[in-house]
C-alpha cells in the first residue's frame, strides 16, 4: 500500500458520488485557519465534494479533521508530485487531483485504490491522461482556452472520458458546461471570494455556495 490510511471511499464510490453532486468546491487559502473556516462555510451551504489544494499551508491538518466527515468526500488538490501524493494519502486525502498528468502519482493513487482526477488541457493531454488510467480528467485551466465551447469539443472526439473542467466556472457559466458533457466541475474563486476569505466573511461564502447547490439541482 501506498499510505497506511485505508481509503474509506472505495473509487467506484467516489466516481458515483462525484458524478451525483456534479461540482468539487476547490479551497486554495493561504493557511489551515483559513481553510477551515472556508470548508465549514461551504459544508454549511450544502457542498458534499471539497477538494484542500496542497498549497494551504498546514493542508495536512485539514485534510485530517475533515476526510473522515460523513457524508462528505474531501480529498488532496494541487497534487504536484508523487512525494505530495503520499503525504495527502497519508493524512487521509479519499480523492488526488492534478493541474498534470504524472504518472508516478497515477501508479501511487491506482495502489492505494483511490480516484484520481488528472488534469489535461490538449486533445493529446487528455488522451495520455485517459490511457494512463486517470479516473476523471480535469480540463485545466478551461477558461483560457474557450470555456463550455472547449469542452463540447473535446467531448466529440472523446464520448467515453468523463471530464472536469476547472479553471473559470462561475454560476452564470455553470450550467453551460454540462451542457457541453461534464460528469462535473470544479469552482474556487467563484465560489470563496479571496476578500470574504480573508475577513472570515464565512456567511457570505455559505450564501455563495447555496447560489451553486440551487443552480446544479436544476442541471
Amino acid at each position: 500500500m501506498a499510505s497506511s490510511v485505508k481509503p474509506l471511499w472505495s473509487k467506484d464510490k467516489a466516481f458515483e458520488w462525484i458524478k451525483l453532486h456534479k461540482m468539487v468546491a476547490i479551497v486554495r487559502t493561504r493557511h489551515a485557519m483559513q481553510a477551515r473556516g472556508t470548508v465549514e462555510a461551504i459544508l454549511k451551504g450544502g457542498f458534499k465534494l471539497v477538494e484542500v489544494a496542497m498549497t494551504v499551508l498546514g493542508a495536512t491538518d485539514v485534510l485530517r479533521e475533515f476526510s473522515s466527515r460523513p457524508g462528505v468526500l474531501v480529498g488532496a488538490g494541487s497534487v504536484l508530485s508523487e512525494k505530495m501524493a503520499k503525504t495527502a494519502l497519508a493524512s487521509g486525502a479519499q480523492f488526488l487531483m492534478t493541474p498534470h498528468t504524472d504518472p508516478a502519482i497515477l501508479k501511487l493513487a491506482q495502489r492505494a485504490k483511490v480516484l484520481c482526477i488528472v488534469g489535461a488541457l490538449t486533445p493529446t493531454e487528455v488522451v495520455r491522461a485517459w490511457s494512463l488510467g486517470a479516473d476523471v480528467v480535469r480540463v485545466f485551466p478551461v477558461r483560457a482556452v474557450g470555456g463550455a465551447e472547449y469542452v463540447r469539443a473535446l467531448k466529440e472526439l472523446f464520448t467515453d472520458v468523463p471530464l472536469m473542467p476547472s479553471g473559470g466556472v462561475t454560476l452564470e457559466n455553470v450550467r453551460d458546461y454540462f451542457m457541453a458533457g461534464s460528469l462535473a466541475v470544479g469552482a474556487a474563486g467563484a465560489l470563496m471570494n479571496d476578500d470574504a476569505v480573508e475577513a472570515s466573511r464565512w456567511a457570505d461564502i455559505t450564501t455563495q455556495a447555496r447560489k451553486f447547490q440551487e443552480m446544479l439541482q436544476r442541471i
